[in-house]
């Protein structure tokens, strides 16, 4: 029984006894009320029900009492009056007894709710901005920390806080900002004191007004042993390992890492960021930062410096740990050490870009000695290019299979002895395939990049250097020696003959001019026409042993010329059923004498026909195409760049070994019969397109046929319209006019006398330039110079031309020789042209319509 129960019970009865012994019975009703509202401060249902029995039974014992009395009151009042009170006593008891019943569930839900709140370990906080107040409304869990023991003004409580607490409390007002409802994460120090990271979510239930639970989401106390011995396996690991909190600062280091960077624990801890390179740290923060922020796991690389000053280069990586609710709860990292990796990694990317930008071909190789096995690792770009074939197509497999690499034996089986002994694996010239099919010449050179000698398989680097072009250049000078030592042979000979028929050519011509009969006149014809094959058989052998003047200006229409003779050539072999086919470009004229062109195509169709004599469906085609030759293909082609006409001629003959194709173009080399061939014939062609500054190749392949392929420059200057033959050209056409003739050879120089007078120029001839030098003054009348290139004394023509320009003003020049070596334009005079010996009297008519 409680005091509240007991005073009500006391309180009834004073009222009963009142009741009975009143005469208005007013006390029957209200009086009681004090008797339940004193009861209900026990908030026991049990009693507040045994008080209000109480009071119905003293209320009818009172109503019974009072009624005997009731002939002093009227009987509709006090009717009236019992009723009244009756229902204002039931219903205050169910009044009072349904708050009761409330109040006793509230009280059990609220027991019920701090059992859980402290099995969970958290506290509800009413944090009141509006009015500045805080209390504890439950809990305990986080009572170290926030210490609340009653309700305390806001101000207080913060000045109550450490420094740290107290920032961390401003951050997180600061952060509700009147919202509904906020969310705050840190690391408090409590009065223990211990860091603890911790949780505060907070709910609005009035203006200014929030409920806010307190959750410690640290690692529990209880796992502090589990934590040191985690350390102490960390201690144990060969890389590098530490720990974070939740809020990132480093709380633990192995030994591994105190080792390697010379600090102490405590450095390390306090001050890492110190230690990472000024050019990694920026990037690093800020990526911590980032994991931080989203819990994430972080991979990185970063360079740290040693207290010595030496780097480490490290590669890292740090993950975020939760609990079982998904808590974060610590962070864990763990580095190795890659300096030496990285080192290493910075030489091979040296080596690479060095190879990658050196001109020589060349791929690394993995050499297993047990299986004999060569397989690629790296191709650099000079090789693709060298062969053709991409790097794909060769790393991972054997490069000297793939490149058709010839004697491979040598190439792979010595590679355990030379690599103990440290020589070079292999080298030497090597013919490899390309891509393509073409086959090329290279240098190959080897190296071992190992130390260890006991391993089974070791790294090499091959390098290959082209040597195709070199080899090619090589083959080409020694065939232009070889054709040198023929020119040289036939040079000085042909000079002086060509001397002779330009006397014996020129007085035919004299003779016709004198003659009397017709038949003086036609064995006169006969003559000079053999003279004239003469003169073109000697301009040949001149042209052969000392080059061509290449003048641009004196060009052949190659595509008139290859129809022309294809067509003779077809009429005349027609009985043996040859298949010729034509594929010639339209308007090529190229750079080389007219009569070299028809020889060139002569020779080359004859030993096509030749070639095709036991070929079952023999064939012959021939193309003519402009081309541009840039500069890399003409180093290859040893020509100069620039536009060619490309002549090609194949046949599906016999073909030719490599042997005969080293020696094809050697004078007097021959695969025919001696009653079919001197060895001339591909000689000549070989010195007629070197001469006209082109090149001729050449491929062939037993049983299936031969290839010429001739490049010669393209003419840019149009010829001028040949002179009427039938044009008369009698004497007459420059009267008083006076000629200088310089000639050392008296013959020629009458020749040219007798021609020039014919024209009616008074001539005056000079065997030197000595001599005419001395003759002339600037007062002499001098119509036209006509010199002879080669001249006896220290003046050659040109300088005797330029000697009498000089002396008398400018006149025309006319400038004479057997042959024009290599005479470039601007050594002439203007307006000045060349006269080719022996010279009809038509191209003496042309040069002096030319220059007067």
């Amino acid at each position: 029984m409680t005091v509240w129960f007991a005073s009500a019970l006391i309180i009834c009865v004073v009222v009963f006894l009142i009741d009975s012994i009143t005469p208005l019975g007013m006390a029957a009703g209200y009086l009681y009320i004090p008797s339940l509202i004193l009861c209900s401060f026990s908030r026991n249902v049990t009693q507040l029900r045994t008080t209000f029995l109480i009071i119905l039974l003293f209320f009818i014992s009172g109503t019974l009492a009072s009624y005997m009395l009731h002939e002093i009151m009227l009987e509709w009042f006090w009717a009236l009056n019992r009723l009244l009170s009756s229902t204002m006593l039931t219903l205050i008891f169910f009044g009072l007894y349904r708050v009761i019943k409330k109040v006793n569930r509230l009280e059990e839900e609220k027991q019920v709710i701090d059992k859980v709140i402290d099995a969970a370990g958290i506290d509800v906080i009413l944090l009141d901005l509006k009015r500045e107040v805080v209390d504890l409304l439950g809990g305990g869990g986080a009572m170290s920390l926030f210490n609340i023991k009653t309700r305390l003004c806001l101000e207080d409580y913060l000045a109550s806080l450490g420094t740290k607490n107290q920032a961390r409390m401003h951050e997180l007002l600061k952060s509700i900002g009147g919202r509904s409802g906020f969310e705050y994460e840190s690391d408090f120090l409590d009065v223990t004191p211990h860091e603890h990271w911790y949780r505060i979510k907070g709910f609005q239930v009035s203006t200014g007004k929030y409920h806010c639970i307190v959750q410690n989401i640290s690692l529990k106390s209880d796992e502090g042993e589990t934590t040191n011995n985690l350390n102490a396996i960390l201690d144990l690991l060969p890389c590098f390992a530490w720990t974070a909190k939740p809020s990132g600062e480093i709380d633990h280091v192995n030994q591994r890492l105190i080792e390697s960077t010379q600090y102490s624990k405590e450095d390390l801890v306090n001050q890492w960021a110190d230690y990472v390179h000024e050019e990694d740290k920026d990037k690093l923060l800020n990526d911590w930062a980032y994991a931080l922020k989203v819990k994430e796991k972080l991979s990185y690389e970063a360079r740290f410096r040693r207290k010595d000053g030496t780097l480490i280069h490290s590669v890292n990586e740090i993950s975020p740990i939760f609990n079982d609710k998904q808590h974060l709860i610590k962070w864990f990292g763990f580095g190795l050490d890659i300096s030496d990796l990285h080192r290493l990694q910075q030489r091979t990317t040296l080596l690479n870009r060095i190879i990658e930008e050196t001109h020589n071909a060349a791929m690394f190789c993995e050499f297993d000695e047990k299986k004999a096995v060569l397989t690629a690792k790296y191709f650099n770009k000079a090789c693709e290019k060298l062969t053709g074939f991409s790097e794909t197509e060769i790393v991972g497999k054997n490069p000297i299979k793939i490149l058709n690499m010839k004697e491979r034996t040598s190439l792979e089986s010595p590679f355990s002895q030379v690599h103990i002994n440290g020589r070079d694996l292999l080298s030497g010239e090597v013919h490899v395939k390309t891509k393509k099919g073409n086959e090329i010449i290279v240098d190959v050179y080897s190296l071992s990049l190992d130390d260890d000698t006991h391993s089974d398989s070791y790294s090499v680097i091959i390098i290959m250097q082209d040597k195709t072009t070199e080899k090619r250049l090589e083959a080409i000078t020694h065939r232009n020696s070889r054709m040198d030592s023929i020119g040289h042979l036939t040079g000085g000979i042909a000079h002086d003959f060509n001397n002779l028929l330009a006397v014996i050519s020129g007085n035919l011509e004299l003779i016709k001019l004198e003659a009397i009969s017709e038949r003086v006149l036609s064995l006169t014809d006969n003559a000079q026409s053999a003279a004239q094959q003469g003169a073109s058989l000697t301009r040949s052998l001149l042209q052969f042993a000392r080059g061509s003047e290449n003048q641009t200006t004196d060009f052949t229409p190659v595509s008139e010329t290859l129809a022309a003779q294809l067509a003779l050539f077809t009429s005349v072999n027609s009985e043996q059923q040859i298949d010729i086919a034509d594929d010639i470009q339209p308007n090529l004229n190229a750079v080389i004498p007219h009569s070299q062109l028809e020889s060139i195509v002569i020779n080359l169709l004859n030993n096509a026909k030749d070639a095709l004599f036991d070929t079952l469906r023999p064939h012959i085609k021939v193309q003519a195409s402009l081309v541009l030759i840039d500069k890399y293909e003409a180093e290859s082609l040893a020509i100069e760049p620039g536009d060619y006409v490309k002549i090609v001629f194949s046949d599906n003959g016999c073909g030719m070994s490599g042997d005969q194709l080293e020696n094809i173009f050697s004078p007097f080399y021959t695969t025919k019969n001696k009653s079919k061939g001197t060895g001339l014939g591909l000689s000549l062609v070989f010195a007629y397109v070197r001469q006209s500054g082109g090149i001729i190749d050449v491929k062939s392949e037993i049983g299936k046929g031969t290839t010429f392929i001739l490049y010669l420059r393209k003419a840019r200057i149009n010829r001028r319209e040949p002179l009427d033959k039938d044009h008369s050209l009698g004497g007459g056409f420059y009267p008083d006019s006076v000629a200088l003739i310089i000639e050392d050879k008296p013959k020629v120089a009458e020749v040219a006398k007798r021609h020039l007078e014919s024209f009616g120029f008074n001539c005056r001839t000079y065997g030197s330039g000595a001599h005419v030098l001395d003759a002339i003054t600037p007062s002499s009348k001098v119509d036209l110079i006509f010199t002879d290139i080669s001249l006896p004394g220290e003046l050659d023509g040109f300088d005797v031309a330029r000697e009498i320009v000089k002396c008398v003003g400018e006149k025309p020049v006319i400038y004479v020789s057997g042959y024009f070596e290599e005479v470039s334009d601007d050594a002439l005079i203007a307006g000045a042209v060349k006269l080719e010996k022996p010279y009809t009297r038509l191209e003496l008519a042309r040069a002096l319509e030319s220059v007067m």
